[in-house]
């Protein structure tokens, strides 16, 4: 004498039995502008934001990073632009930019960068904001970690927190 269980009751076990969704991981690449350290010029580099950890290359085909961030607990601050309205516009290539600032609680120093339009920078302040409010595991560790040259992504080189990854000019 078997009952039938109600439609409603298989369409809850299914949807039950489903397994989550996992989070998409935070990921962006692409050109921004950082501001030197001594000289105060500003200048093209490869940035790279995966999970909480953003690095940045001087030469994209450079076999590891110039430098990397831990962004946990890092604050990410647009400065004062608007779509309409760059920041500053560089009378010498044309070009115009919308600065931003990553500022991190275990360092004084700030990392100065510039998008070249609005929606890029929108774009990666929010992605960055995203980034360090990561939990630390998600964020790359306490320690964020430079992939080395001659191995994969698995492997693990050089420990850098919270920026320089080698020493000199950015």
């Amino acid at each position: 004498n078997g009952v039938a269980a109600a439609p409603e009751a298989k369409r809850e076990s299914k949807a039950e039995a489903a397994p989550p969704r996992a989070p998409k991981p935070l990921y962006k690449r692409g050109i921004l502008y950082k501001q030197r350290d001594v000289f105060k010029g500003w200048r093209p580099r490869t940035f790279e934001l995966q999970g909480g950890v953003l690095r940045y290359w001087i030469n994209p085909e450079d076999p590891l990073p110039r430098a990397t961030l831990t962004l946990q607990g890092a604050r990410i601050n647009a400065v004062n632009a608007s779509a309409d309205v760059p920041m500053f516009h560089d009378e010498t290539t044309g070009k115009e930019f919308y600065p931003f600032v990553i500022s991190h609680p275990e360092t004084s120093k700030n990392w100065n960068l510039a998008a070249t339009s609005f929606k890029q920078l929108v774009s990666w302040v929010e992605l960055l904001t995203k980034a360090s409010q990561l939990p630390l595991d998600a964020a790359g560790g306490a320690l964020s970690r430079t992939i080395s040259a001659e191995s994969d992504a698995s492997s693990v080189g050089e420990a850098v927190y919270p920026h320089r990854a080698n020493g000199g000019e950015g």
